[in-house]
């Protein structure tokens, strides 16, 4: 309201209707007034990759997480993104690549540990998966990060006593 010339702002309408409202339309409109704004934006890029992934179109916002990723290098959340749509696209691999990637520079950043151990999950490496979710207890000292995971993977390991003991903290 106060400046609608402000690129950002749009690209926060847009998170806002994409997450909060679930209209994948009107978060378009305010993620391509955003991107005609300010064309450079890594922050837009990931904003449309992000509605991209939502709609069913991971290997179009591979694209844009990627373009993303060189706008802003040094962004983990760019780079997360990035393995983030991956995932979406079962490039399952390259998740990994990202994630270790991130974790070279910084090994406490959790959520690529989540996204190494989702795919690991749909790799059938449940034991890895497992070791990676538990890390984020580690890391953040909560018990309840990483949780709703965690326990899905102790199903698919056969560990119904550590599934359900997660189900109920759930």
């Amino acid at each position: 309201e106060l400046d609608p010339q402000l690129g950002d702002g749009h690209i926060a309408l847009a998170m806002s209707e994409l997450f909060y409202h679930w209209d994948v339309d009107a978060a378009y409109e305010h993620i391509q007034k955003g991107l005609g704004l300010n064309p450079g934006s890594a922050l837009a890029r990931q904003a449309f990759g992000m509605q991209l992934i939502v709609i069913g179109e991971a290997e179009r916002a591979i694209e844009e997480m990627e373009l993303a990723a060189r706008l802003d290098p040094l962004s983990m959340l760019m780079l997360y993104s990035l393995a983030w749509a991956q995932l979406e696209a079962e490039h399952y691999q390259e998740v990994v690549e990202i994630c270790d990637r991130i974790l070279t520079t910084d090994p406490m950043f959790r959520a690529a540990y989540e996204g190494k151990g989702f795919a690991f999950m749909r790799m059938g490496r449940l034991e890895e998966a497992a070791r990676l979710f538990e890390r984020v207890v580690d890391i953040t000292g909560d018990p309840y990060k990483g949780l709703a995971p965690r326990g899905y993977t102790f199903a698919l390991m056969g560990r119904t006593d550590d599934a359900r003991r997660t189900l109920e903290m759930l």
